[in-house]
């Protein structure tokens, strides 16, 4: 399904047709999802997975969410099959706008 609606999107984008959703999304929670879905892959290469949030840090955010899951899926992908030992993070600053 994923595979489905990349190509789907970088058809809108080749017509021109492609729109940037902006609407206000906890941008933790996807955060946790993502890292979620994927502690068993790093587990499986040695990893850790370690999310870090300042606390002052807003919890909605003005964007688009799908766009934002579908970076973060890949980044967190990529950094499991291209890091041999340690661990990978995500740190969420105090200020994300």
């Amino acid at each position: 399904m994923s595979l489905v609606n990349d190509l789907s999107s970088f058809s809108k984008i080749d017509a021109g047709q492609f729109e940037l959703e902006s609407v206000p999304f906890n941008f933790k929670e996807i955060v946790d999802q993502i890292m979620a879905m994927f502690i068993l892959s790093a587990g499986e290469n040695g990893l850790k997975l370690l999310t870090i949030v300042a606390p002052e840090s807003p919890i909605l955010i003005q964007g688009g969410p799908t766009s934002f899951r579908q970076i973060l899926v890949n980044l967190v992908s990529n950094a499991i099959k291209f890091t041999e030992q340690g661990q990978i993070e995500i740190e969420i600053p105090t200020d994300v706008s």
